[in-house]
């Protein structure tokens, strides 16, 4: 409403179909509006008294067509995998008079996590677009990873590694730089899955930062190359164990990859 309007001045609210039916209502107070039965899709806009109906239409599907045509949205769920390694395992011991040695078999059992996505992908013009994820993932069921081993006597043992849920941030765009040429860049965050006091030394894993980077190209209708590159930086991983503790000075990785994309 016109901000210099008089306190009796009066708002109306119209709802619009697609089939040109509308309701309107006028209000000075509390203001109700409902869709009209059978209707496939309705605009509601507040204006002075006075106004444009074909003005309001008009805005109204413009940006129902930036927020709806530009705009897609995702979701992404990977269940639990539960992964097994087996192989054998030497221990050799002793003096030289009595050399002791024995290989026994043994077996290792590493859960990870189930992980659930939600991305927002938004085009600004035909040139570039954001990208938005937010995620979640199960790490507190690596409550602990079992090894046991057979050597004839049997034995296992559970490390206990005490680990908890994460949460994923990551936002990046795309940019078509040529009808054949794509960048994309991007940068995620995912929280710390332990504590120093529980931290082991086989599993480093603290905070962990991403930085990404690539190149797209489309050598015809049936044919795409690119290339990335990934920079993670892992934190310091301190460890604060009860009979020793330390960080790392170094704790980083270094990912690159190339793809060919060959539709038949």
């Amino acid at each position: 409403a016109n901000s210099n309007a008089r306190s009796t001045s009066r708002l109306k609210v119209q709802v619009v179909t697609r089939d040109s039916t509308s309701i309107s209502l006028e209000a000075s107070a509390v203001k109700r509006v409902w869709p009209v039965v059978g209707a496939r899709e309705f605009l509601v806009a507040i204006a002075p008294r006075a106004y444009d109906r074909a003005a309001v239409v008009d805005v109204g599907r413009s940006l129902q067509k930036v927020v709806l045509h530009a705009t897609r949205m995702g979701i992404a769920w990977q269940s639990k995998l539960d992964i097994e390694y087996s192989g054998d395992f030497k221990v050799k011991a002793g003096n030289v008079d009595i050399p002791i040695s024995r290989v026994a078999e043994s077996d290792t059992e590493l859960p990870l996590a189930q992980t659930v996505r939600v991305g927002l992908h938004h085009d600004l013009n035909d040139k570039l677009g954001l990208d938005f994820t937010v995620g979640w993932d199960d790490w507190s069921t690596l409550d602990q990873v079992l090894i046991s081993i057979d050597g004839g006597s049997g034995g296992g043992q559970g490390l206990q590694k005490s680990w908890k849920d994460t949460y994923h941030y990551a936002a990046g765009f795309q940019y078509k730089v040529d009808d054949s040429w794509d960048l994309t860049a991007g940068i995620a965050y995912d929280t710390n899955p332990v504590d120093s006091e529980d931290r082991t030394a086989d599993l480093p894993v603290d905070r962990q930062v991403r930085y990404n980077v690539g190149l797209r190209k489309e050598i015809s209708d049936t044919m795409t190359v690119g290339g990335f590159a990934n920079y993670t930086d892992l934190g310091s991983a301190r460890i604060r164990a009860p009979l020793w503790s330390g960080e790392y000075d170094t704790n980083r990785l270094f990912q690159f990859s190339l793809f060919l994309n060959w539709k038949l």
